[in-house]
């Protein structure tokens, strides 16, 4: 990230610009809260980009504040680009282009992330999801015991089985 010369996000033009003034808000571009930045698309990249990764964690108070990621915001632009268009509002489509102090650029367009109906996750990612977003909260066993139950849902005799475990 700290090669980064700039980052430019590119969404469809009705997604962006309906909601021009909201994407590039200054609440957005410097959210002082996890609500706010957990729905900016520059703050998301940012904090991915210096941190490798996006889970609660990027969301937290000292993130915020971060000025590596503001750093990277700074040099992140939003623009619409009439040719996602075709593609929205089934997928989720975006295309990120990412250019370097040294001139090389790298672009990326994203259809359906991970977890869209035409992405789906497999079973092992979602189990990895879970564990990482549950590994601070619950013992090892507990979370392999939800993790078993889950697997066979359609064959419990009572729900409750699943909600014991959930429960304190």
């Amino acid at each position: 990230w700290r090669d980064l010369e700039a980052v430019t996000l590119f969404l469809p033009t009705k997604e962006h610009v309906g909601h021009d003034g909201i994407w590039n808000s200054a609440s957005r571009l410097r959210p002082r809260n996890r609500d706010t930045a957990n729905h900016s698309l520059v703050y998301s990249v940012a904090v991915a980009t210096v941190d490798r990764e996006l889970g609660p964690e990027q969301y937290a108070e000292a993130k915020l504040r971060n000025p590596d990621v503001h750093s990277v915001i700074d040099r992140t632009t939003l623009q619409s680009d009439a040719a996602l268009d075709q593609y929205w509002p089934e997928a989720a489509v975006s295309r990120v282009v990412l250019r370097t102090k040294t001139g090389q650029s790298y672009e990326a367009t994203t259809l359906y992330p991970p977890g869209h109906h035409k992405n789906r996750v497999n079973n092992e990612q979602m189990q990895q999801k879970f564990i990482k977003l549950t590994s601070e909260i619950l013992a090892q066993e507990k979370r392999e015991a939800i993790i078993q139950t889950v697997g066979r849902l359609e064959e419990l005799k009572s729900v409750k089985e699943l909600t014991s475990l959930l429960g304190g």
